[in-house]
């Protein structure tokens, strides 16, 4: 228990020293349990969605995730976020982007089967 208060800590020092400001809550729970260490949600606080605090994204520490999927034993970080949600946001907010009509999209699959379907796009 003294690594996890350890680790913890440190987490917050590194928050701290870069000025991002951040709330503990001990109840976040993401919905699945490969999680290790370290949750997380970024939230933005804006009246124009509908008065709600709204969750742009959220992810966390993955220690042991690969070694279930018969992948060597790494530690790694995810999220997932909201694309609408985050577009939404820079606009209430008046971020514009610079974005250029054309893009490179990259699909990877892990499921021999889809490669067929991956190489229609």
């Amino acid at each position: 228990m003294k690594h996890q208060k350890n680790y913890f800590a440190e987490v917050k020092q590194h928050l701290d020293d870069l000025e991002i400001p951040y709330v503990e809550d001990p109840n976040l729970v993401r919905g699945l349990d490969y999680y290790t260490h370290t949750a997380f949600e970024l939230m933005i606080d804006n009246p124009n969605f509908d008065g709600a605090i709204t969750t742009l994204c959220g992810g966390g520490r993955y220690n042991g995730l690969l070694e279930l999927l018969d992948g060597p034993n790494q530690t790694g970080i995810g999220f997932a976020l909201s694309i609408e949600r985050l577009l939404m946001a820079l606009e209430e907010e008046g971020i514009e982007l610079d974005v250029d009509k054309d893009f490179d999209l990259f699909i990877v699959t892990m499921v021999n089967k889809l490669i067929d379907m991956r190489l229609n796009y």
